[in-house]
């Protein structure tokens, strides 16, 4: 992937600009899709670690920037993986409970 980038950038930009998992690899996943990088984060925190974030050139300025201009979506976004987090604990606890029984 690094190769590529060094051998065509354009064609690899390109195709970053199209696919966010091409843009990780790059690291250019902040720059080319903040709100896609934000919920990216959101979820892997819950799984992480909430002190997880995806490092890249640039990231914490452009991912305060894209909160700052959209704060009503970023809550909305935090909000949805809050209630993802306690669907998924909850159905883990009923599956346990299940077993128990």
């Amino acid at each position: 992937s690094k190769m590529a980038g060094r051998y065509w950038p354009t064609r690899v930009r390109a195709k970053c600009v199209e696919d966010p998992s091409l843009a990780v690899a790059h690291g250019c996943f902040w720059e080319l899709h903040p709100e896609k990088a934000f919920q990216w984060e959101q979820r892997l925190k819950g799984e992480l670690g909430e002190h997880w974030v995806i490092d890249e050139p640039g990231a914490s300025q452009r991912r305060a920037a894209w909160v700052k201009a959209n704060s009503a979506r970023a809550e909305e976004i935090v909000q949805s993986e809050r209630v993802r987090r306690e669907a998924k604990a909850a159905a883990s606890e009923e599956a346990e409970e299940a077993l128990l029984a």
